[in-house]
């Protein structure tokens, strides 16, 4: 595109200007505040609505001694030249146009809009309405946006006139996308070509590395839940354990103290039957080793249980994939929709496209959306796949952890009747303790029945403490069995963390290739699109440096120059070409060379109290 003339009137402080640039380039020079800005703001808002500042509120009607003027017109018209090969991915060039360059005029007008309110004797401003022409031709906005985004798109019509709209305006991962369609490199491409990276290639099938590897993060978030978990239970296990018991010097102490038991009893064979010894000692036996078997079952009911299974990771990829299908399906709704909006005229020239040249966009643009569906629904295909398969998962450790809520409501219950089960035995010991007791009562030998007494409690003790050692066994079997989950998590956790590095080290070569790749096609300034701390994971930025010197360090002309290198590499890609407005170009001593595309400076001239114009 050139820019022929540029009429503004009643634009902000310009009441009028008009000026031929035929399509070359020209100088503008005049003192600060008089006006050389505001020629930009006028040429952007003839496009887009908006200013220089990239803002689409802001003061348009002329202000004459502090006071806004009334009832005026705004105007901006520009002629400009376009060449169709610039044009060759637009729809105009689809049209039918004749290659050669063409002249179009692009006119917008601001009125403001007095109504009488009902009541009133005065007419109160309630509106503005603009109008758009093309070619002398009234168009409706639509139209008019229409046509100027099938110049460009409003980004790249801004990024390619403006050398500081890309480092200044467009955030970080929006230059960073811009910069990424310059190269030819996919993920998989660099998994095939590196050996390290080869078990990635199935991976990239159905991912990208950056979803691989926001994948990896919440598997390893769901592990180290996993795994606080299960040392939570070993850490209240080992609260229900006592001392270590030496058991075999448990059970000598126990021979022992039988034996003392036996000759005490021995000597009040005249006192007491010693069949009712026998019988004594028969069910305290037997009440020790029930007992023994009541712990037993309750550490193998305790055993059963299992702790819930983590199902947020799971959730997490169900509304991960959800969303996605969700995106494909209005993107397929949208595609769908799409209509080839022709009438058989050409919407910039009013000329009459041939016959064939119809047929032929429209074969084209039918062949291109059938695609276009064809690939949305093959990818909602296998993300339908992948999120039936996510949701059956998650139905497993939901059902399995209601069985397991059901069994733990069961195991408690179970235990309540195995901690009230009567045992009969206790009964007959004490029936039988009392009998024998009323014997010796009555006799006269007190001594040895308290030297029974004790012995007898000794014994009850010492068998306690084989009863504590039988349950300390059970806890450490229970330990031992949360032991060796903890160290399956724990190597599931190490797999995690050599996927994490794995991913790591291929986003640390992509960097490499992509930084290498992108920096090659630019002249003069080169990206930074990753930092790597020396601790930390890979950080996605991207950073403009000029000779070695970073963007926020260059003087105001070096970055017009850099913004200009930028442009040229855009303009080659994109294969288009815009006029380019320079402001502040008298902080730059000599521009990059932009080989034949026109460019407009605006330059500070102190003193210089009106518009000053001079070809360049």
């Amino acid at each position: 595109m050139k820019l022929n003339n540029l009429t503004i009137s009643n634009f902000k402080g310009i009441k009028n200007f008009d000026v031929n640039f035929t399509g070359k380039n020209y100088n503008i020079y005049a003192d600060n505040g008089i006006g050389k800005t505001r020629i930009y703001d006028a040429w952007l808002w003839l496009w887009f609505n908006k200013d220089s500042f990239n803002q689409t509120k802001f003061p348009i009607m002329p202000i004459v001694n502090d006071q806004v003027q009334h009832n005026v017109e705004v105007a901006v018209g520009a002629d400009v030249d376009i060449k169709n090969e610039d044009l060759s991915a637009s729809e105009l060039a689809q049209e039918g146009i004749e290659a050669n360059v063409r002249q179009y005029k692009f006119v917008k007008t601001l009125n403001e809009v007095w109504t009488r309110p009902r009541g009133s004797a005065d007419k109160v401003l309630t509106s503005h309405k603009t109008k758009y022409f093309i070619d002398t031709n009234e168009k409706s906005e639509a139209e008019y946006k229409t046509s100027v985004n099938v110049l460009a798109r409003e980004k790249v019509f801004q990024i390619l006139s403006n050398p500081l709209y890309f480092n200044e305006v467009l955030k970080p991962e929006e230059r960073r996308n811009i910069l990424f369609s310059l190269t030819k490199i996919s993920d998989k491409d660099i998994a095939r070509d590196y050996l390290e990276f080869k078990g990635l290639i199935s991976i990239f099938e159905r991912n990208t590395a950056a979803d691989y590897k926001k994948s990896l993060a919440k598997k390893k978030a769901s592990i180290i839940k996993e795994k606080d978990g299960v040392k939570a239970r070993i850490d209240e296990l080992c609260k229900i354990t006592v001392k270590e018991i030496d058991t075999e010097l448990v059970k000598k102490q126990i021979d022992a103290f039988t034996k003392d038991l036996t000759n005490v009893q021995n000597k009040q064979k005249g006192i007491v039957d010693v069949s009712l010894i026998k019988q004594l000692s028969l069910l305290n036996e037997l009440l020790e080793q029930k007992k023994s078997d009541k712990n037993s079952r309750i550490n193998k009911l305790n055993e059963a249980l299992q702790p819930p299974k983590d199902t947020s990771l799971l959730e997490s990829s169900i509304q991960e994939y959800s969303d996605k299908i969700k995106t494909l399906r209005t993107e397929w709704e949208n595609v769908n929709k799409e209509a080839l909006t022709t009438d058989n005229i050409c919407s910039a020239c009013s000329q009459v496209l041939p016959a064939k040249m119809i047929e032929s966009i429209k074969k084209d643009f039918n062949l291109k959306k059938a695609t276009k569906l064809e690939q949305i629904t093959e990818q909602g295909k296998k993300l339908s796949k992948q999120l039936d398969n996510v949701k059956k998962s998650l139905s497993e450790a939901e059902k399995s952890n209601k069985d397991m809520e059901l069994l733990k409501a069961k195991t408690e219950k179970d235990i309540a009747t195995i901690q009230t089960e009567d045992i009969p035995e206790i009964a007959q010991i004490s029936e039988l303790e009392a009998k024998i007791q009323t014997i010796k009562d009555n006799s006269e030998d007190h001594k040895q029945q308290e030297e029974e007494k004790v012995i007898s409690a000794s014994l009850e003790d010492l068998r306690q403490q084989l009863a504590t050692a039988k349950s300390n066994s059970d806890v450490k079997a229970s330990i031992s069995k949360l032991d060796k989950e903890e160290v399956d998590l724990t190597l599931k956790f190490a797999q995690v963390q050599d996927d994490i590095l794995l991913i790591e080290n291929f986003n640390l070569k992509k960097t490499e290739l992509l930084e290498k790749q992108i920096n090659n096609r630019f002249e003069t300034v080169k990206f930074k699109l990753f930092s790597k701390p020396l601790k930390g994971e890979i950080k996605e930025i991207c950073e403009t440096s000029l000779n070695g010197v970073p963007y926020s360090g260059l003087s105001g002309g070096e970055r017009i120059n850099a913004g200009l290198d930028i442009i040229r590499e855009l303009q080659k890609y994109k294969k288009l070409n815009f006029p380019i407005f320079i402001n502040n170009r008298e902080s730059v001593t000599k521009l990059i060379d932009m080989g034949d595309t026109q460019i407009i400076n605006l330059i500070v001239e102190a003193g210089q109290k009106t518009l000053k114009i001079e070809e360049a």
